[in-house]
């Protein structure tokens, strides 16, 4: 098991996905590679918040995949504040996740990447807290159906967002499209079965 990594103590990076009998006792063992940078435990849906708690001895991580562990709750996520490093962080699929959840991650000042795809209890109160995240590049939130334009008016605040993923999130406008206007550098942006077809001329629109 998991207990033999213990012996590789230069060890970076850990793909684990798709390992479904893993549990939460067996990240206990992961707290013995202080190394790790990159860690994937993608759909290892027997992992819950109490799994975490090992996490926060990793405090070299910068890459973490925790996509589709369905019972992870807002609660879990208070044991990734105490990764500063963190970089890149994948929280889709992980449907039990709400506003209070985002709170515990305004403390990742060093995100540049973040998916939050198929949050759907998240509300246009959690991408308030998302705000001091200001070295975001990359933000996914296709799937999040409660957001709306208000919402919006809390991303321009990241001015560092190169790529935005809204697909599927009905309930915005042109007017809510509007907001993102200061978003200058964002290249990328994704709106499929999320507005209206003259989404783009809103974005467009002079002041």
């Amino acid at each position: 098991g998991l207990a033999h990594l213990a012996k590789l103590p230069q060890l970076t990076a850990l793909d684990l996905s798709w390992c479904e009998n893993l549990t939460d006792a067996g990240l206990a063992h992961l707290a013995k590679l202080p190394q790790l940078t990159a860690l994937d435990l993608s759909c290892c849906v027997n992992l819950t918040d109490a799994g975490l708690a090992h996490l926060a001895k990793l405090p070299q991580l910068t890459t973490l995949d925790l996509a589709w562990c369905k019972n992870l709750t807002d609660a879990g996520l208070a044991h990734l504040a105490k990764l500063p490093q963190l970089t890149a962080l994948d929280l889709s699929g992980c449907q039990n996740l709400t506003d209070a959840g985002l709170a515990q991650l305004a403390t990742l000042k060093q995100l540049t990447a973040l998916d939050l795809s198929g949050c759907q209890n998240l509300t246009d109160a959690g991408l308030a807290q998302l705000a001091t995240l200001k070295q975001l590049t990359a933000l996914d939130l296709s799937g999040c159906q409660n957001l709306t334009d208000a919402g919006l008016a809390q991303l321009a605040t990241l001015k560092q967002l190169t790529a935005l993923d809204l697909s599927g999130c009905q309930n915005l406008t042109d007017a809510g499209l509007a907001r993102l206007r200061p978003l200058q550098g964002l290249v990328e942006l994704s709106l499929l079965s999320s507005i209206t077809n003259d989404a783009n001329n809103a974005f467009h629109a002079p002041d």
